[in-house]
């Protein structure tokens, strides 16, 4: 009997031990297994993967360390992808999901926009930045409502947007930027003033095979031509665009050596009094002795020099050389001109 009791107690003892040990176990593992899921989650992230979500739902500290990690991760993602002042997608966002839709609906023809206020400045003098950042809020909204499904806006740089379109046709893309162009005349009441805006629009067809950062390239190019033009109109890039343009900027670094090496010089073309028809003065004109560029309109060179306020230093050494001209010419002809 002693040793049936013993038999009963031994095999309570060894079965106790083993619940035991199954439930530490089990205990352990419902511990260790959301440490594990969540240390997985911290580690990705790491990695830049900012899509991931911790697990709330577990009842204990580590579900509150996951509902802070949530909130933490979500403000990176606005802090990285999101622009402060408009409220939409930042240029980075942009790239990365422009390479998702390509990748996801291949089939598409997909257009790259890239719209700049003009004369942006003169907004900003208006109110301040308050008031010029706001113009950009209203301004993004204005696009970001005009998108269809697959499509994208980004505040790009400055006062520049960059849109990520598709349609069937160029023709189709061109009668949507138009009525883009048209909405953004009508009224915006910024700060209780209303204004009404102008834009300059560059748009490029997006090759698949090409990074689409050449597309942007591109769009930004035909952009530069719509104010050169101007303003307020939108311009599809062609390759004559990018030889246009490549033209102008070694014009200008041309111009930059043109005073050094003596290539500009002043031209006097005789001014005649019509009533005497005697020469009455000489109107000054601008000419460039340059190897390549001798025969560009002159008015071309001028602009060019306009834009990037080399014009001044032009100006200012063709008065000086005029004015040595006069000197000498007074000397004979005391009543004559320059103009």
């Amino acid at each position: 009997q002693l040793i049936s009791v013993m038999t009963y107690i031994n095999w309570a003892i060894i079965i106790s031990l083993f619940s035991l040990i199954v439930f530490a176990f089990v205990y352990a593992n419902s511990l260790t297994k959301p440490i594990v899921k969540l240390t997985e989650v911290f580690a990705r992230a790491e990695k830049g993967d900012l899509s991931v979500v911790a697990n709330t739902k577990v009842q204990n500290e580590l579900g509150v360390a996951a509902q802070g990690f949530n909130r933490m991760l979500n403000e990176i993602k606005i802090l990285t992808f999101v622009d402060p002042v408009t409220q939409v997608p930042n240029y980075r966002s942009y790239l990365l999901d422009a390479h998702r839709l390509t990748r996801e609906h291949p089939i598409k023809n997909y257009y790259v926009v890239v719209i700049s206020i003009d004369d942006f400045k003169k907004i900003n003098s208006m109110g301040g930045y308050g008031f010029g950042n706001e113009t950009l809020k209203q301004f993004a909204e204005l696009l970001n409502s005009s998108l269809y499904a697959y499509e994208l806006v980004a505040r790009y740089f400055g006062d520049e947007m960059v849109l990520f379109l598709h349609a069937e046709s160029e023709e189709i893309i061109r009668l949507r930027i138009q009525r883009l162009l048209a909405l953004a005349q009508w009224p915006f009441k910024i700060m209780d003033i209303e204004i009404h805006l102008s834009l300059s629009c560059g748009f490029a067809s997006h090759n698949k095979l090409h990074e689409i950062e050449t597309t942007i390239h591109n769009a930004t190019l035909a952009k530069l031509k719509a104010k050169k033009l101007g303003g307020n109109i939108a311009v599809f890039f062609e390759d004559g665009i990018q030889q246009e343009i490549k033209k102008e900027q070694d014009i200008e670094s041309e111009l930059f050596k043109a005073i050094e090496k003596k290539e500009l010089y002043p031209v006097y073309q005789p001014i005649v009094d019509l009533r005497t028809m005697q020469v009455s003065g000489f109107e000054t004109l601008l000419r460039w002795n340059h190897p390549l560029y001798y025969q560009e309109s002159i008015q071309t060179i001028i602009t060019i020099a306009e834009n990037n306020s080399q014009i001044i230093e032009i100006g200012r050494y063709i008065l000086n050389e005029s004015l040595l001209a006069l000197k000498r010419l007074h000397q004979k002809y005391p009543d004559l001109v320059l103009v």
